[in-house]
């Protein structure tokens, strides 16, 4: 199967995921909450969605600067603002990181090491999402009923285990692969800078609560009832359900898994798929700057020391 017939099917799925949950609710209700939504909260939600994109650049350029790189900050900014729009058309919520990937690599000297920076600034968002899920769970033991908080803790230990392995299998095959050398030197470089991966970790945690804190913006626009703390266990769990490369953005897949997931906390599946939309339609409207951006400039970020003035 070919790229672009893959991503047909992942538009249908999408199409029929959400077909099927739109007839399966009232869907006048959900308009009807669209209606009663107070847009006051959307400046909100868009300041935290800002701050939560100049966050994820700077995440991303201390991995860079660890890696004996030095993009300019604005420059970095732009082709994460490309990537984040390219998202709304691509398979999953990681098609983005294939421009990044292609942007940032144009220029560099040294490809891998610019290449590996966006799937390990990937995987960092990916850790921050269980951590914070997990603390949640920790700081609020009575969130989630005990069988889903159970299985949740249990889950997220494999997850753990296997990211573990994972680490060690990488560590063990690139001693004995010779074309690997690229991704040694790089771990190589990250364990020379331990204070900028720190900060990398760091900052993937405050994104990841950026993310989460506007999904409760949107909350309150809405008349939700439950606290903060919920949202700081559903949201990464339904983040998670939509890295899945199955639907175009995760449309269909996200407005399930808050169906569900808000469901057990008595909140209607209308009410949570309207969330679902507006949250991703103020994404979308969000990251609508990234495709200027890639109209009006080339798609690409130079390394070197003299894009610093910039």
């Amino acid at each position: 199967m070919t790229t672009r017939q893959w991503l047909v099917v992942k538009v249908l799925i999408s199409v029929v995921l959400l077909g099927w949950l739109f007839d399966n609710i009232d869907t006048t209700t959900v308009l009807t909450y669209l209606k009663t939504f107070n847009p006051v909260y959307l400046l909100l939600v868009f300041a935290l969605s800002l701050l939560g994109f100049f966050i994820s650049t700077e995440k991303w350029r201390l991995l860079l600067v660890a890696t004996e790189q030095k993009p300019a900050f604005f420059a970095l900014l732009r082709l994460f603002w490309i990537g984040v729009f390219f998202n709304n058309f691509l398979p999953g919520r990681t098609g983005g990181d294939v421009v990044r990937a292609y942007g940032i690599t144009r220029k560099a000297q040294d490809k891998t090491s610019a290449t590996i920076t966006v799937i390990v600034d990937r995987v960092l968002n990916l850790v921050a999402l269980i951590g914070i899920a997990l603390l949640a769970l920790i700081w609020s033991p009575h969130i989630l009923p005990e069988d889903m908080r159970n299985n949740i803790l249990v889950s997220s230990s494999i997850l753990g285990g296997l990211g573990i392995l994972a680490i060690g299998l990488i560590f063990f095959v690139t001693r004995k692969i010779q074309r690997l050398n690229g991704i040694v030197l790089f771990v190589k470089k990250l364990a020379q800078n331990p204070i900028h991966l720190t900060m990398a970790i760091g900052l993937a945690f405050v994104y990841q609560t950026t993310m989460i804190l506007s999904n409760y913006a949107i909350a309150l626009g809405l008349g939700f009832q439950l606290s903060p703390s919920t949202f700081f266990v559903i949201i990464p769990l339904t983040a998670l359900a939509t890295m899945l490369p199955i639907s175009l953005n995760g449309w269909g897949v996200r407005e399930g898994a808050y169906a569900l997931s808000f469901q057990s906390f008595g909140v209607a599946p209308e009410l949570a798929i309207t969330l679902s939309v507006v949250a991703t339609l103020c994404m979308v409207a969000v990251s609508s700057i990234g495709g200027l951006f890639y109209i009006s400039q080339k798609l690409d970020v130079s390394l070197t020391s003299k894009q610093l003035t910039l």
